[in-house]
């Protein structure tokens, strides 16, 4: 068994055989082949074995910056995360390498308290991130069930969030549809970049889960009918969107906005020069804002994968920037 590959316990259900659960878990995850290790009376072990050719990142810089700028391994990147409270002000920061751990930060933050007053969120990110996860609905709807087995997240639970991530269920673009589908945010404004500028309400659509999907799935639907406003436009429109706004906000970074190198249709044409200055750029309208001082939760992701490598120390000072404005 190779270390890096992935062993999940699966539980058995009655009249369960292995046949089904592998398909089961191959229909689920697509980038895998699902291989049974073992099995005893409650449980299968099956091992996640990756059905992509085995070669070097297209990143060349990823390992190194990890270890290097965070002290990590590679190994250690899918998960890696902080959050951290201010005790004074409730306002919360969290740092991520991969974006789908948004959404425990996200879970019970100090400041977002039912208190009847609208959320938004203000999402900077080179993709909308509106990706269904492997998740199906429950009856509460501030829980999902796992695609297999009994196990339940709840986003009243930090910890179960937590798991459900790790174990791959959510995705890192399918961390937002939970939040719709639990009404927990009551509209979203998406800055894709310095490179798409728009103008205000430019690609306004509204979005809401899809009834009847199986597993969540997000539907962006035209404004006539019912659903969360979604709203793409730049960032200085964004901010005084924001700015008049009268209710919680999450502002949330992905900085593959600024430099989405490495996706597979991303901006490889983008030098670090001009990444560099349209995160400082972004920087200063941020600060110029006093959005960061607003937020109730701030999240900065580094998307290894999509941002550069070679970029990781001047993000970690805009993250380390946007942190002292929103919890120093």
């Amino acid at each position: 068994m190779n270390a890096s590959t992935p062993v999940v316990a699966v539980p058995r259900a009655a009249g369960a055989d292995a046949s089904a659960v592998m398909a089961d878990l191959a229909r689920i995850f697509h980038d895998r082949a699902p291989q049974l290790l073992g099995e005893t009376a409650r449980t299968f072990f099956v091992e996640m074995v990756s059905v992509h050719v085995a070669r070097a990142p297209a990143d060349a810089d990823l390992t190194r910056a990890a270890l290097d700028q965070l002290g990590i391994a590679a190994g250690e990147m899918a998960n890696w995360r902080q959050i951290e409270d201010d005790p004074a002000s409730g306002r919360r920061f969290a740092l991520m390498l991969e974006h789908t751990h948004a959404l425990e930060a996200w879970c019970r933050a100090p400041l977002l308290k039912d208190d009847g007053r609208p959320t938004l969120l203000l999402h900077i990110d080179a993709h909308d991130d509106l990706n269904g996860p492997s998740l199906l609905p429950d009856a509460d709807r501030r829980k999902y069930l796992a695609p297999l087995g009994s196990d339940v997240m709840t986003l009243d639970d930090p910890k179960t969030v937590r798991r459900f991530a790790t174990r791959g269920y959510i995705g890192i673009g399918g961390f937002i549809a939970p939040m719709i589908g639990s009404a927990a945010i009551d509209a979203m404004l998406h800055v894709p970049g310095p490179a798409q500028a728009g103008g205000r309400g430019a690609a306004s659509l509204a979005i809401g889960l899809a009834p009847d999907s199986g597993f969540i799935r997000v539907e962006k639907q035209n404004c006539a009918r019912p659903g969360i406003p979604y709203h793409r436009m730049n960032l200085a429109a964004a901010l005084e969107v924001a700015h008049s706004f009268d209710g919680h906000i999450l502002l949330d970074i992905d900085l593959d906005a600024f430099c989405n190198r490495y996706d597979t249709h991303g901006d490889s044409e983008v030098q670090d020069a001009d990444a560099l200055i349209a995160m400082a750029e972004a920087a200063q309208l941020l600060t110029a804002s006093g959005l960061p001082r607003r937020a109730a939760v701030t999240t900065v992701a580094l998307s290894p994968g999509f941002f550069p490598g070679s970029l990781w120390r001047e993000a970690l000072r805009f993250a380390n920037a946007m942190r002292a404005q929103s919890i120093g």
